[in-house]
C-alpha cells in the first residue's frame, strides 16, 4: 500500500508539473503573439509615416539632427556616394537610437526610390539631381536645400589670395568662391524652364553668424567639401600634417564667416 501510495504521488506531482509547464508554455505563445502583433502593428504604422530622405547625408549629422526632433513622426533614410560616410551615418544614427536606413548611392545620378515615394527631400551642402528629385519626390512633397550664402567663408577666400606658396595653411591655393549667386542659381534649378520647373518655392531664409576657429579647424573646414578647398592632393588629414609639421600654434585663431540659405521648394 506504501509503494501504491508513493507511485500516485509520483504521479501527481509529475501530472502537476506538466500543467504548469504548459501553462508556462501558453503564456510564452500568447506573449509572443501579441508582442508579433504589437510589432507588425508598428511597422504598419510605420510604413504610412512621412519619409525623410537626405540626399548626400555624409556622415548623418543633419539627419540626426532632424530625426531629433519630437515633433516629427517619419521614416528616416540616408543616402551618400562614399561608402565611408555612410557606414558612419548607419553608426550615428544607430547609436542615437534614431531608426534610419542607409545606403550607397549618387545623389547627382539616379536616385534609388520609386517615383513619387518621398515626401520630404533633404540636400544640405550636397550636390542633387533636380530631375531626379522631380521624380521621386511626391506631388506637394518638399525639397529642403541648403547651400552657402554670399558671404560662407569670406576670410578664408581673402586669406587663400594673400597667401604665398610656402604657407603651410593655404599652400599657394584659392579657397573657391562656392557661394556666388548660389541662391539664385538654386532658384533658377528648381523652379526655371521646362525640364526642371517642377517645384514652387515656398521659403526662402538666410542665417549668418562667425566661427572662431584654430588654423587645425580651417585645416579641417577646408578639407570638407566643394564650399572650401580644391587642391590636388588635399584633405582635412593631409592640411592637418603639414600644419603639425610647419609648427603652426594652434592657439591662434581667427573669425570666420558662416553664411547659409536654406530654400523649400514644393513639388507642384
Amino acid at each position: 500500500n506504501a509503494s501504491r501510495k508513493n507511485k500516485t504521488a509520483a504521479r501527481a506531482r509529475r501530472l502537476d508539473a506538466n500543467k504548469r509547464r504548459d501553462a508556462r508554455a501558453k503564456a510564452d505563445r500568447r506573449a509572443a503573439t501579441t508582442e508579433r502583433s504589437a510589432h507588425e502593428r508598428e511597422d504598419t504604422l510605420r510604413a504610412n509615416l512621412p519619409l525623410v530622405v537626405d540626399f548626400g547625408c555624409g556622415e548623418g549629422y543633419w539627419l540626426g539632427k532632424v530625426a531629433e526632433r519630437g515633433d516629427i513622426a517619419a521614416r528616416f533614410a540616408g543616402v551618400d556616394a562614399s561608402p565611408f560616410a555612410a557606414k558612419a551615418a548607419a553608426r550615428r544614427l544607430r547609436g542615437a537610437g534614431v531608426p534610419a536606413e542607409i545606403a550607397v548611392g549618387d545623389a547627382q545620378r539616379d536616385l534609388v526610390f520609386s517615383d513619387e515615394t518621398v515626401d520630404v527631400a533633404l540636400s544640405v551642402f550636397a550636390p542633387r539631381n533636380v530631375a531626379e528629385l522631380a521624380r521621386v519626390v511626391k506631388k506637394g512633397g518638399l525639397v529642403v536645400v541648403v547651400s552657402p550664402g554670399d558671404a560662407h567663408l569670406a576670410e578664408l577666400r581673402v586669406a587663400s589670395r594673400r597667401a604665398d606658396a610656402s604657407d603651410a595653411l593655404f599652400g599657394g591655393s584659392r579657397v573657391l568662391d562656392a557661394a556666388a549667386d548660389k541662391r539664385a542659381a538654386v532658384l533658377e534649378r528648381f523652379t526655371g524652364g521646362d525640364t526642371y520647373g517642377a517645384f514652387e518655392v515656398v521659403d526662402e531664409l538666410e542665417h549668418a553668424g562667425v566661427m572662431r576657429l584654430t588654423r587645425k579647424d580651417v585645416a579641417s573646414l577646408l578639407g570638407m567639401g566643394p564650399s572650401a578647398f580644391h587642391r590636388e592632393g588635399s584633405s582635412a588629414s593631409s592640411d592637418g600634417e603639414r600644419l603639425e609639421a610647419s609648427g603652426a600654434d594652434d592657439a591662434e585663431k581667427m573669425d570666420v564667416t558662416r553664411a547659409f540659405v536654406v530654400q523649400t521648394f514644393r513639388r507642384t
